[in-house]
């Protein structure tokens, strides 16, 4: 829900390891949420780390000013090299979330995006992460698997989106990992259309000697291109290997990039004979250039997510040779893998190019003559690629992109339902009773809880009842109901998204000074919203007030719970010190706190999230002494927690207590629902009846 107030620019954060993966995956977003009407504020790391050089650092920095964008520093490191580093990241982080009130954060890059969810956790702000290519993946290392894929599986519990910029990713992510919604794009996106109309500008007739005079290339020979940092991931070594093995003086490697394997690529070509062929002129801004003049694109990268350098080389025309990896399979899907065939099978026509195996480096020198020695096949290649890029084009990316934002702008169609707070309408119901309904067409106990609002001794409300994507025949149910009462509104979800969610809409059209909360499966006593709006008008330091409840299952009431009359914020730390659906709540505290939280963590216990958020703002509740809700408890209630829901409350717990100051020293409460989860259901449930009916009045006088 949204965290900023009417009249506040909506916010969000965009962190990513370095400054460089702005410039390439994000300057696109960027202008998406602007024109979304956000402020956007960015964090990485200017200093180090980048693909690119200062200069253009510089200018990347004069960029985002100029587009209004806030930069912060974020001292993430890109690899695991040093815990400490990373946890000073991770407190910049934090410090981050909590100067600035942002919606919510995307966040990229498998270390960063790590360390930039556990604080959004922390801080309550849901999250978007882009892997640009799982570090686990079919071939990885197997430390890779031990160490990166069981963070990523118990962070993904974490993750409100996870978007995905490969097929291969896109399947396993949906196969093996539970982030709250997933998506596929096709990459970051590349502008086709620039590169068409370069191509159809043609080469100017000076344009081919200015760019071998710039490199040193001699003007008749063919140039070997590849675009990437100097590392040992990018593979340029085994393209030195192949180029070298052709025995051909008229074949130049350019590689245009930094970074740390410079030397040792130099060695490498040196050894072979291969130095004088080889040109490494550093990080290149103006690669569209470089694209028009080169004759074939080799990229041998060992691991890649969706490449950008290689969607670019296609969109420019090249045919291309590339690893058979993540990434660049899905590209050249058409193009051949086995080398020594596939020319002769299509009649001289390979579609794309090629791929080769990385356990079979032979296979790219066979690829690199059979191009080198044939136009015709480099020309349709090149065309084919051409065509391909289309479904990879900028404008398709945008418009999913902008989809998946759309989904998160909570500030839009939610936030004109909570600037409300300056007054209601005099012919508003002063109370409106919200209650979400999943599954219960047949249940007898939703006609219970709906004739206890209906027979309440106070008549000003209004009941709105909230088909939470129910599979039943629910919201035909629902419908009698408000045929035969003017008072009761229906809302429909189209799919179920919980609790939390379907009172979320129904606060957003609920239109009374209070707001009374309310289960499809309790009930309440005649007279419960005449005491409790009596009390809040009485009281108005108190802005909720809930009761003691009783105690029932289907074959009736077993017993009562006496609730704690003024909870501080200490009584948070052994359970939730109200029972949720006896609650009522001044309207304006609710829409002040946005309502309830939709992130993934909170769904089985926004109930627990939102009362210690409203004890963090400041805001108290009373417990009447009095016993007016029948609360449905039975053994079916405890078997349906399941333990990812417990770890999920934990987080919850971690999360409020830090809000309310009273984590130190009770850090063991956090772990409580773990504990707790250990122990049977029946046993769980026998000893709370125990516990419970010892205080039950058998002469109560409540009818079921």
């Amino acid at each position: 829900m949204s965290r900023n107030c009417a009249g506040i620019k909506k916010r969000v954060l965009l962190a990513a390891s370095v400054a460089s993966m702005i410039d390439q995956f994000n300057m696109s977003n960027i202008r998406l949420l602007q024109d979304m009407g956000y402020e956007v504020h960015t964090a990485c790391n200017f200093e180090k780390g980048n693909t690119c050089d200062e200069k253009r650092i510089r200018k990347l920095k004069k960029m985002l000013r100029d587009m209004g964008v806030k930069m912060h520093r974020w001292d993430c490191p890109r690899e695991l090299h040093s815990l400490k580093e990373c946890r000073n990241a991770y407190r910049q982080m934090q410090k981050l979330l909590e100067r600035y009130a942002v919606e919510w954060l995307h966040c990229h890059s498998p270390i960063g995006a790590a360390l930039a969810r556990l604080a959004a956790l922390q801080a309550g702000v849901p999250v978007i992460y882009t892997a640009h290519g799982f570090h686990f993946y079919r071939g990885a290392p197997l430390k890779n698997w031990l160490l990166y894929y069981p963070a990523e599986k118990v962070l993904a519990h974490w993750t409100d989106a996870l978007i995905t910029v490969n097929r291969e990713d896109y399947c396993f992510a949906r196969r093996h990992l539970r982030a709250e919604k997933i998506f596929y794009i096709p990459g970051v996106g590349t502008d086709t259309a620039h590169f068409k109309k370069l191509q159809d500008e043609g080469l100017r007739n000076d344009e081919k000697r200015l760019f071998h005079e710039t490199y040193q290339i001699p003007q008749n020979a063919f140039v070997l291109l590849s675009v990437g940092e100097l590392n040992k991931g990018k593979n340029h070594r085994i393209v030195i290997d192949a180029a070298s093995a052709l025995h051909r003086k008229d074949v130049y490697y350019l590689i245009c990039g930094q970074g740390a394997w410079r030397e040792k690529l130099l060695y490498a070509a040196k050894r072979q004979g291969f130095d004088g062929q080889l040109r490494m002129p550093g990080y290149q801004e103006d690669l569209a250039w470089v694209y028009r003049n080169a004759d074939i694109f080799v990229f041998p990268s060992i691991r890649e997510g969706m490449p950008v350098a290689l969607m670019e080389a296609m969109a420019a025309g090249l045919p291309c040779v590339v690893s058979d990896i993540r990434g660049s399979r899905e590209l050249m899907r058409d193009a051949a893998e086995n080398i020594r065939t596939a020319h002769r099978r299509q009649g001289g026509f390979v579609q794309g190019g090629f791929r080769f195996s990385l356990r079979c480096p032979q296979q790219l020198a066979q690829a690199l003559r059979i191009l080198l020695e044939d136009e015709g096949l480099r020309q349709k290649c090149g065309t084919h690629n051409q065509e391909m890029m289309k479904r990879y084009d900028q404008a398709a990316v945008d418009r999913r992109m902008k989809k998946i934002y759309e989904e998160f702008d909570i500030c839009t169609a939610e936030q004109n339902a909570y600037d409300r707070c300056s007054g209601y309408d005099k012919d508003s119901p002063k109370i409106s009773v919200i209650m979400p309904v999943y599954n219960m067409a047949d249940d007898p106990l939703l006609d219970q809880a709906v004739n206890s609002i209906l027979h309440q001794t106070f008549q000003d409300w209004e009941l709105i009842l909230c088909d939470d994507g129910s599979t039943d025949d629910t919201l035909h149910h629902l419908c009698r109901f408000a045929a035969a009462d003017q008072r009761i509104h229906i809302l429909k979800n189209p799919v179920n998204r919980g609790a939390g969610y379907a009172r979320n809409a129904c606060l957003r059209t609920a239109a009374g000074m209070y707001i009374a909360l309310m289960d499809a499966d309790d009930f309440s006593d005649p007279k419960r919203l005449e005491k409790q709006v009596d009390f809040l008008e009485s009281h108005p330091e108190y802005a909720f007030v809930g009761c003691n409840v009783w105690l029932r299952d289907r074959q009736g009431v077993w017993g009562k719970r006496r609730m704690e009359e003024r909870p501080d914020s200490e009584s948070f730390l052994g359970t939730l010190p109200f029972v949720h659906p006896s609650v009522m709540i001044r309207a304006e505290a609710v829409h002040a706190l946005g309502g309830y939280s939709q992130m993934r963590i909170a769904r089985r216990a926004e109930d627990y999230e939102f009362f210690m958020r409203l004890y963090a703002a400041g805001y108290r509740g009373y417990n009447m002494q009095q016993e007016l809700l029948g609360y449905l408890e039975e053994p079916d209630s405890y078997r349906r927690r399941k333990y990812k829901s417990r770890i999920a409350e934990c987080a919850v717990r971690l999360q409020g207590f830090r809000r309310l100051g009273i984590l130190k020293g009770h850090s063991r409460y956090v772990l409580k629902p773990l504990a707790v989860g250990l122990l049977p259901a029946r046993l769980l449930y026998l000893q709370h009846k125990r516990r419970f009916a010892a205080g039950n009045d058998r002469n109560c006088d409540i009818k079921l």
